[in-house]
């Protein structure tokens, strides 16, 4: 493809970037007892505002890495975004995947229509030659991009070899697709800046030309380069053979209907020209990549076609991540916690591999960390790349369940396989580079290419929907959406994107209904068609967020004295879920890929603005007010539980009352991790609290109980944010700490194993809601900033400055009252009022509870002297588990133990009785 200059259209992409992001810069930090920053002044919004807009705090990874000690002269540093990557994916990558499979699933170029031009393929010799004798080695640190090698002589020739494959490719096809053309791109250490990061990729496929400056949502893909002067030999192959490609045979999928397959049997697969005898690489089967995410429960299964693989055991994490902080900056070998998978190359045999090279290099980690940036921006399902060390290069997939990586090949020797590579790249559409197949893009015609405002504000783009169900169930077929993304900067209508390409990865998209579509809807005045969607991938047996809020309206509805409060709910208009298949995932085409699924989900909704939006205190007030009450309401009618109340989850919109006035109304929005949880009673609430203390180290000097050594916490994610995206089985049998940090109830910060979520913790969700807006908002730019200590790695040390900071008051009074605003400050006798008098009454219990179970452990250890080795054992066995009966605790002979249990029944029924919907509102 020629690489000659090209007319192009960034001045709006300027005006976007200079009014879009990037979005952290250097912030100053503050007072007194708690380390407050402010990000910088978000955009005014407009008289109605919507669901997507960045003056929203970012997500809880997005504050780590921008906002807390991460933070290094305003940009992310590379040590810790590559360690909470490693940790994400340690356990999710599948290694080896055939190459030429990978290219064919990934970028859609059947090897069949690989075309050549009139003299063949050859590899420019004379810029071969240059790059086997040259060097480029880059190792990114905290303090920029350090150079072992002096000379970087091998970003040049490198080029040259892609670009006159390049431009054959263009001369093989002579028609150019209409659309997209993606164009190799020598980087030069030129900054990428993006919502969450800074970084320095390499190289790109760009849809830019390479003279002009790129940004993340015009990449198509990424790449990186690690090249030592001590490079092994390599065979110079100048003429290319793409019959190699051409004439390969391809594998096909076969299942026998007479014997159904397993659970644990993969599928058979064959070959079209060796039939059903043909051995899939000889020696070695594909084995299935693994989550950490416990597997979901049985409830219902969906149809993949003939692609069943088989599930590997799920191996453990690490609990533990080692310190990445070298002083080279390097990252240290980690073991693999799952074995690679391996295909055969059918191309090249594939090279044997030592056991140690399942392990995540820091090569890998470095195109990792730029593959997950790409697909944190824009409207994608998924990202790839590729990495190269010296002759071999290595393709990189990243989907919103984990990672795979191909075989490499030797691109001196193997050209075959780099001519295909490029192709396929080039020849890509939108969906084969990673856009949401949801997205029907504009016809490019008579220009035959799309101007970047189609990928930097969406342009002309529509999100279409083949199906879908409005609130009632019903449901409705071809519904279309504009993209309505404000092409100034000047309103909050804005793509919102997550941190991550990884998990549910959620993305909130402004949109405005047709007419048609909107008239289905029942949305036709012209200020009711600007809606949102958000679009998630979550694991497929998980309750969507769409049924739950179903049942909450119908719930709702059918209760008179409480259906008011349906306003107070995130309304819901159209919901889908699509399969993998149906969403067009090369994952879905790969072979030997298993579980866990995921689903995307699409919810439209109507548009609200955020909190930070607010005008006067009274306005917020009435906010609050009405999302507590809207809570309780759901609760008493359905028994769901939000489970992740935040800031950015409380939102409102105006409306007239019956006088004709304007008012807010306040929304509870997200319900993506809510759940049906029915109250469980006291001794269900007791339970879980010796849980949390027998698996306690705080045990007396010398006495460890029998079965306590070998209890551990429940395992936090890396970000310390634990999200829900894991489905729970049975209430007392398997549960997960659920929210964002910040806001999460000391409860389920601090119990050693993870409570049962009761109503009162996600009221106290509120109550921390309400320390954080308080202190930290900003009423003259109407943005709204972080509270830097409660932004750890470990939510239990979350909880334990929280706590800290509870029992002291001139510590709460100079970090909560003396960053206030002057016009919000007189909230701040509200918010002590419900610390002094509801939350910390609440902890000051449960430390008495932690004391009388030490006390009561004290003296069984005391009886030692008095009673015979098998019933000490007995008794230490007992006091490390929780009594299910009162037979249990009547059959026990310690009169300390059963004193102690007494008390603490008197206790957790006293405790229960202080932080309640009556006491609550009360104080407020």
């Amino acid at each position: 493809m020629p690489r000659g200059k090209h007319t192009n259209l960034l001045a709006t992409l300027y005006e976007d970037e200079a009014a879009n992001g990037p979005q952290h810069t250097t912030l100053p930090t503050g007072a007194q007892s708690l380390d407050l920053i402010r990000p910088r002044p978000p955009n005014t919004p407009p008289a109605r505002g919507l669901l997507s807009e960045s003056a929203l705090p970012p997500t809880p990874v997005a504050q780590r890495l921008g906002y807390t000690s991460i933070n290094k002269n305003g940009s992310p540093q590379t040590t810790a975004v590559k360690e909470y990557l490693h940790a994400l994916v340690a356990d999710k990558i599948t290694r080896s995947y055939d190459t030429v499979e990978f290219i064919e699933d990934v970028w859609g170029l059947p090897r069949e229509e690989l075309k050549e031009p009139e003299h063949g393929y050859k590899l420019p010799i004379d810029a071969v030659k240059h790059y086997m004798g040259a060097a480029y080695k880059k190792v990114d640190t905290d303090d920029g991009p350090v150079y072992p090698c002096v000379e970087r002589s091998a970003y040049e020739p490198l080029s040259e070899i892609f670009w006159s494959i390049s431009e054959q490719i263009g001369a093989a096809y002579r028609v150019r697709l209409p659309g997209l053309y993606a164009v190799f791109v020598l980087m030069r250490d030129r900054i990428m800046n993006g919502h969450f990061a800074n970084f320095k990729p390499d190289f790109l496929f760009s849809f830019l030309a390479a003279f002009e400056r790129q940004s993340w949502l015009l990449t198509a893909l990424c790449g990186e380069l690690k090249k030592s002067r001590t490079s092994k030999p390599a065979t110079i192959v100048e003429s290319v053979d793409i019959k190699k490609i051409v004439n390969l045979p391809r594998r096909v999928r076969k299942s026998n209907p007479e014997t159904p397959q397993s659970s644990s049997t993969p599928p058979a697969v064959v070959t079209e020209s060796e039939g059903p005898s043909a051995s899939v690489g000889g020696k070695r089967k594909a084995q299935s990549m693994v989550s950490h995410e416990p597997p979901p429960a049985a409830k219902k299964s969906r149809s993949r076609g003939n692609d069943d693989p088989s599930p590997a055991p799920v191996q453990p994490r690490p609990n533990k991540i080692r310190s990445m902080n070298r002083k080279d900056g390097t990252l240290p070998s980690y073991p693999s916690p799952t074995p690679s998978v391996s295909t055969s190359s059918w191309a090249t045999p594939t090279k044997e591999k030592s056991s140690k090279g399942s392990a995540i290099t820091p090569d890998e980690l470095q195109i990792i960390k730029y593959i997950n940036e790409l697909g944190s921006h824009g409207i994608r399902s998924y990202a790839t790349g590729f990495l190269i060390v010296d002759y071999d290069i290595t393709l990189w997939y990243i989907d919103r369940m984990g990672v795979v990586s191909s075989s490499s090949f030797n691109l001196i020797e193997e050209p075959h396989l780099l001519v295909y590579f490029v192709a396929a790249v080039t020849r890509a559409g939108a969906s084969s580079l990673g856009f949401s197949s949801l997205l029907e893009f504009p016809d490019p015609s008579p220009v035959l290419r799309l101007p970047v405002q189609t990928f930097t504000q969406y342009k002309d783009v529509k999100m279409v929907l083949p199906t879908a169900r409005d609130i009632h169930g019903n449901v409705l077929e071809n519904l279309d959406f504009s993209i309505d993304v404000d092409a100034k900067g000047k309103s909050t209508r804005r793509i919102v994107p997550t941190y991550a390409a990884f998990g549910r990865a959620t993305i909130v998209i402004p949109v405005v209904a047709s007419t048609v579509t909107a008239t289905k809807i029942c949305v036709c005045p012209p200020e009711d068609r600007k809606l949102v969607a958000k679009v998630s991938w979550q694991v497929e047996d998980r309750d969507g967020e769409d049924e739950i809020i179903r049942e909450i309206h119908e719930k709702l509805a059918a209760d008179e004295s409480r259906k008011n409060f349906l306003q107070n709910i995130v309304s819901l208009l159209l919901s889908t879920t699509r399969t993998m298949e149906e969403m067009e995932l090369p994952r879905a085409r790969m072979f030997g890929l298993s579980e866990p699924h995921r689903v995307c989900r699409v919810l439209v909704m109507h548009e609200y603005l955020p909190l930070t939006a607010v005008k006067s205190v009274k306005e917020f007030g009435s906010i609050f007010a009405d999302v507590i009450y809207g809570h309780h309401a759901v609760y008493d009618t359905s028994e769901v539980l939000h489970r992740d109340v935040s800031v950015n989850n409380i939102m409102f919109y105006y409306k007239n009352n019956n006088s004709g006035q304007r008012e807010v109304v306040g929304v509870l929005c997200d319900w993506d991790l809510a759940k049906k949880i029915p109250s469980p009673g006291n001794e269900a609430i007791r339970d879980n609290l010796l849980e949390s203390f027998r698996t306690s180290k705080k045990f007396p000097e010398g006495h460890v109980p029998a079965g306590t050594e070998q209890k551990k916490p429940t395992v936090q994610q890396p970000s310390g944010i634990v999200g829900g995206d894991q489905p729970e089985k049975e209430i007392d049998v398997l549960r997960y700490r659920t929210g964002t940090g910040p806001f999460i109830a000391l409860d389920i910060l601090l119990y050693n194993k993870a409570p049962i979520h009761l109503y009162r913790h996600d009221l106290e969700s509120f109550f921390w809601v309400l320390v954080w807006f308080v202190a930290t908002f900003k009423p003259q730019s109407q943005s709204c900033g972080v509270i830097r200590d409660w932004l750890s790695n470990d939510l239990k040390s979350i909880g334990e400055t929280k706590k800290a900071l509870l029992e002291n008051g001139t510590s709460w009074y100079n970090a909560i009252d003396c960053n206030a605003s002057q016009e919000y400050r007189r909230l701040c006798k509200v918010i002590d009022k419900l610390r002094r008098s509801l939350i910390l009454p609440l902890y000051k219990e449960y430390v008495a509870a932690e004391e009388s179970y030490l006390d009561a452990m004290k003296a069984i250890e005391e009886d030692n002297d008095h009673e015979s080795p098998m019933e000490i054992s007995g008794l230490r066995k007992y006091a490390t588990e929780s009594p299910s009966t009162d037979q249990t605790v009547s059959d026990d002979p310690t009169t300390a133990w059963k004193d102690f249990v007494s008390k603490l029944d008197v206790m957790v029924e006293k405790r229960e009785a202080i932080l309640t919907f009556d006491t609550f509102t009360k104080c407020f």
